[in-house]
């Protein structure tokens, strides 16, 4: 059966003869007219994309592609996404972009899964049989501060405690990774000119470095000041 994704045109020879003998050979070309008998097809059927949540409007993802072995219209394609996406849009050629940066945030939402058609010029026009499914993985850009857990922090002290006493410790979240994350989060001591305190800068423990005599305080305690 002829085919035009095969071969677009094949050759018929034909003679006349009778009793007499063979008359002259003709060659008839014929030429094949390209049916849309095909379909797209998605090179992938889950496309994994990586995007920082800074990203910004018109910043583009990444691109799908299919094929179609029909030519002219019949093979050229056009994508879109099956649903409209307040966050994402697909342009005709494939290119997945950032519509509205202001709703991407990795503390709210990690995961956005779409889906991809691809569809031909042809008449009928013919769309994939399988649809692409793209998973766009939403990286953590450092953009929200540490905060303290469980404050006003205080705690009662005995005069001439040794150094290296735990006086108490100080907790702290890093809110780009959630509550229960600690993201390299480092403590120090702000304005500290007593001398009897330290910090540990990664667990947040507050040490006595130099014993407290009360009768040399000029005040009833000590107001220390951590930042993160």
């Amino acid at each position: 059966m002829p085919n035009y994704e095969s071969s677009n045109k094949f050759q018929i020879t034909w003679t006349l003869s009778d009793v007499s003998g063979t008359f002259p050979f003709e060659d008839i070309k014929v030429y094949l007219n390209d049916l849309n008998d095909n379909y797209p097809v998605f090179e992938e059927l889950v496309y994994t994309f990586n995007l920082f949540e800074n990203s910004t409007n018109g910043h583009v993802v990444d691109v799908v592609h299919a094929t179609d072995f029909d030519s002219g219209d019949n093979g050229d394609i056009t994508y879109s996404l099956t649903q409209d996406s307040q966050v994402f849009e697909m342009q005709s050629n494939g290119t997945l972009i950032v519509k509205d940066s202001d709703m991407l945030d990795y503390e709210n939402e990690v995961i956005y899964t779409l889906m991809a058609n691809a569809t031909d010029f042809g008449t009928p026009r013919n769309s994939a049989k399988d649809l692409a499914t793209i998973r766009i993985l939403i990286q953590d850009f450092n953009d929200v501060p540490p905060e303290f857990k469980n404050l006003p922090y205080s705690t009662k002290l005995d005069e001439n405690k040794p150094k290296g006493t735990e006086v108490f410790v100080i907790d702290a979240v890093d809110g780009d990774k959630g509550v229960e994350i600690k993201n390299n989060i480092v403590y120090t001591l702000v304005n500290e000119i007593s001398g009897h305190f330290t910090v540990n800068e990664t667990s947040g423990q507050i040490f006595i470095e130099n014993p407290i005599d009360k009768e040399n305080m000029t005040e009833n305690g000590f107001t220390i000041q951590v930042q993160v």
